[in-house]
């Protein structure tokens, strides 16, 4: 990447995404058309959640696979063979206003099962079918994990698809950032065939703070890193090197765990945890050591998710790093001073700003629920104390121009400048509430189809304004 100029760019979960060929979810060629309009606007990064197998959890951040990606987000109107008589059962999906999981994943794997036992004798003599088997070493055991043969079907079709998504955003000059969870389900393929890289008694989480006062208990397993080094990092290199064939940036997730892991004994409340290691020269030492090292292995450019409380020592170590952090104007404040705001012309250029996040309210939902730190924000920024749409485009807008490298920001943001294209209640916009198993989360969908957004000529000027 040219590091010399700024970058911009929108944040979507796949699954959010409409159009007027998904069946119940939003798919992997959805992808063509919002490549076009961000080339059209000039933004050059579409950044999404993690895209792995994560089974019956629609939460992307549960995967029980690092390789496999996931069947629900096949395009099956773009397979060979398929006719619209053979989606007809999805179509009542796609008119939902939020997205039924179980039910999208349950009628797509059925089709799979279909689809292989008719078509399958068809395909597999195809000699990419064939070079893809033999390249992905790792596809034999998730289909044993699976229990049926037709998976391997899947992953043939997904890596075909986002694969060209991938190229077809590079010709276009678009850079797709993808999203590397440090974590992985218990459940997992990959915790099965790397036991000694585990560590099962211990669960990771988050100490109690002021947004969490009993903490957060993930249910992730923490990492033997002593083991992963003896072995060489086999499953972080074929991790990266899997990921490396769909993306050209990636969000490290909780880059902080890599310095020190907030860990819980297993079944115990998270007050009971402490971070690991303790001593904060330790965590330096190893962090620094441990993304060295993982970095080494893939031609990605990475973005280090380092959002926390007590990390100044962290976010320094990775500037050193020249790894950019993330900075969300709301949270940048001198906390040890005045409290007021940063200036964005006084971030680090090596990082990325963005308004909110998926774990976060949306701009509109936080300017109503701390209505005292709005109003210190708006005085800080020169900005009208209430939210209006010129005022929500001076946000943008300074956030588009901020001293970071990157500026990157969830496409409810953006979609917010037409009202008509989001919720009354902001909170119906969110994409996940961390720490909870709300029905809500991970199942959002935009109210306008990819159609709408993309051809619609005043959204698309005010975003080409804002950079």
């Amino acid at each position: 990447m040219d590091l010399s100029k700024p970058y911009h760019g929108i944040n979507t979960p796949l699954f959010s995404l409409k159009t007027e060929k998904s069946s119940g979810i939003g798919e992997f060629l959805d992808l063509l058309p919002l490549i076009d309009w961000c080339e059209t606007i000039g933004f050059s990064i579409i950044q999404l959640l993690p895209l792995n197998d994560s089974a019956l959890d629609p939460s992307p951040y549960n995967a029980v696979s690092a390789f496999a990606l996931h069947p629900i987000y096949v395009s099956l109107h773009a397979l060979p063979f398929v006719t619209d008589k053979d989606l007809e059962p999805f179509q009542p999906l796609n008119h939902l206003s939020k997205i039924d999981y179980p039910k999208v994943l349950s009628l797509k794997l059925a089709f799979f099962k279909e689809y292989f036992n008719r078509h399958f004798s068809s395909i597999q003599s195809d000699p990419s079918y064939k070079t893809f088997i033999a390249n992905h070493k790792w596809l034999k055991s998730y289909v044993d994990f699976k229990g049926e043969e037709f998976h391997a079907l899947i992953q043939y079709f997904a890596f075909q698809q986002l694969k060209s998504v991938k190229l077809y955003a590079n010709q276009k000059g678009i850079f797709l950032k993808g999203d590397i969870p440090i974590l992985i389900s218990p459940d997992s393929l990959d915790v099965k065939l790397y036991p000694a890289d585990f560590n099962l008694d211990l669960r990771a989480g988050a100490p109690p703070d002021m947004f969490t006062p009993d903490g957060q208990y993930w249910g992730f397993p923490t990492y033997h890193w002593d083991a992963i080094e003896k072995e060489g990092f086999t499953w972080w290199k074929e991790r990266l090197s899997v990921a490396s064939e769909f993306y050209d940036i990636f969000r490290i997730d909780h880059i902080i765990g890599f310095y020190r892991i907030f860990a819980i004994p297993v079944g115990q409340k998270a007050i009971q945890g402490a971070f690991i290691p303790s001593d904060q020269n330790a965590a330096i030492t190893q962090g620094e050591h441990l993304l060295k090292t993982i970095l080494s292995f893939t031609p990605m450019y990475p973005i280090g998710e380092d959002l926390g409380l007590f990390i100044d020592h962290i976010r320094k170590s990775l500037s050193h790093l020249g790894i950019p952090g993330t900075k969300i104007p709301r949270w940048e404040r001198y906390y040890d001073g005045d409290k007021s705001f940063i200036p964005y012309n006084n971030y680090l250029p090596c990082s990325l700003t963005t308004l909110s996040t998926h774990d976060t309210e949306l701009l509109s939902e936080w300017w109503t629920l701390f209505p005292s730190d709005a109003k210190e924000f708006a005085r800080c920024f020169n900005l009208p104390s209430e939210l209006t749409p010129t005022t929500r485009i001076q946000i943008l807008h300074d956030a588009h121009h901020s001293a970071s490298l990157f500026h990157i920001n969830l496409l409810q943001e953006y979609l917010a400048l037409e009202e008509t294209f989001v919720s009354k209640d902001p909170h119906l916009d969110r994409i996940n509430v961390p720490g909870t198993l709300l029905p809500t989360n991970w199942c959002h969908r935009y109210l306008p189809t990819l159609s709408q957004i993309t051809s619609h000529p005043k959204l698309t000027a005010l975003m080409k304004s804002l950079i």
